[in-house]
């Protein structure tokens, strides 16, 4: 993106990338965030257990005809250069009904995204301009024809000098979240080294989320009542 902007192009778009992680680590957190900092909102699709192609459209002779997700993210957002996030591609399971890693072979080559053929508008269009950004566990799940398309950053856990920040951010974000000030759902010393301990133990930021709801919840009841 910054070569292009050297030569005139404002374009925000990424290189096909995948960005892979133990599960609960926060990779689907950092892409939300890395996309929404460039002035973007991410159009994020879970595809786990998705045996067949039908997110990628249903022809309109069907009863169950369907946009596909790069359609409805244009649709949405108003731009043609939505950054579509496929969640867990590693758990993608293909069957006669469709294969999903064969889209993507066609929609992460510039060329042959440059003439895509929308099965549901059963008409030619356009996806060169569109980012692919993918998350997942396991790359020897991943096809190699789409892994040798793709950019692979590995995303590790944080490490124990990082949690008090991230845990910080994560109490911010949860009094955002009900339009409070943070120190209206307080949290106390101890309960931040039992946070600490307990996400060095399982490793999960989205379980230690779900410790701070629960931590807050129960200072909260021990707060006087009016």
């Amino acid at each position: 993106m910054r070569r292009g902007f050297e030569f005139g192009d404002d374009t925000v778009k990424f290189r096909p990338t995948i960005i892979l992680g133990k599960p609960g680590v926060g990779k689907t957190t950092v892409v939300r965030s890395m996309v929404e900092a460039l002035g973007l909102k991410p159009e994020i699709i879970s595809v786990a257990g998705h045996n067949d192609s039908q997110v990628f459209g249903v022809s309109a002779g069907w009863s169950t005809a369907m946009p596909s997700v790069m359609t409805t993210a244009v649709l949405k957002q108003n731009i043609l250069n939505p950054v579509l996030v496929l969640d867990e591609i590693d758990k993608v399971q293909s069957t006669q009904n469709g294969d999903i890693y064969a889209e993507l072979l066609l929609l992460t080559e510039p060329a042959d995204a440059k003439t895509y053929r929308d099965k549901f508008l059963s008409a030619t269009t356009d996806c060169s301009k569109m980012s692919w950004l993918f998350t997942a566990n396991d790359l020897q799940c991943i096809p190699a024809p789409l892994k040798n398309r793709c950019v692979i950053y590995e995303m590790r856990a944080p490490t124990e000098d990082q949690l008090p920040a991230i845990i910080r951010s994560m109490h911010s974000s949860y009094a955002a979240e009900r339009s409070v000030d943070p120190r209206l759902v307080p949290l106390r010393l101890e309960d931040f080294s039992l946070l600490e301990q307990d996400f060095l133990c399982h490793g999960n930021l989205r379980r230690l989320r779900e410790m701070i709801r629960i931590l807050v919840h129960l200072r909260q009841k021990e707060l006087p009542r009016a």
